[in-house]
């Protein structure tokens, strides 16, 4: 049996709004911007402080929530972190140079996209850098 056309246009808008996904903005405590943004499990918002100072206060704030770091990349525009938790769950933390002078572009994906866990990381990493 051929699916009908009313069947088709369904499966075509459906298709549409998974391909779009959803991004979702967050209320953050941020210097730099009051609001993040989360979308297909990452978010991403904005920290006062330059990229290496913004990477020391995530390393110190991964180890501080009992994270274990077990790999980073280092480029001139890019750092990423990652480290493993409890029940081997995966933290993947990349730092970039922000659109807002003086700031950090931080995006946090957990395992399964915990937007929970995501905010703690946030916050403790806002938290080492003394907001």
């Amino acid at each position: 049996m051929m699916p009908s056309r009313k069947h088709l246009r369904l499966l075509s808008l459906l298709l549409a709004f998974a391909a779009a996904g959803c991004t979702t903005n967050v209320a953050v405590n941020s210097p730099a911007s009051n609001v993040a943004t989360y979308h297909w499990g990452t978010l991403k918002g904005d920290l006062k402080g330059d990229l290496n100072s913004v990477f020391a206060a995530t390393n110190h704030a991964l180890d501080g929530l009992g994270y274990f770091r077990v790999g980073q990349e280092v480029s001139k525009t890019e750092i990423e972190v990652i480290a493993r938790g409890i029940k081997d769950i995966k933290v993947t933390v990349t730092l970039t140079p922000s659109k807002i002078d003086g700031a950090t572009t931080v995006a946090i994906e957990v395992d399964g996209g915990d937007l929970p866990k995501s905010q703690a990381i946030f916050a403790a990493i806002n938290k080492q850098l003394g907001g």
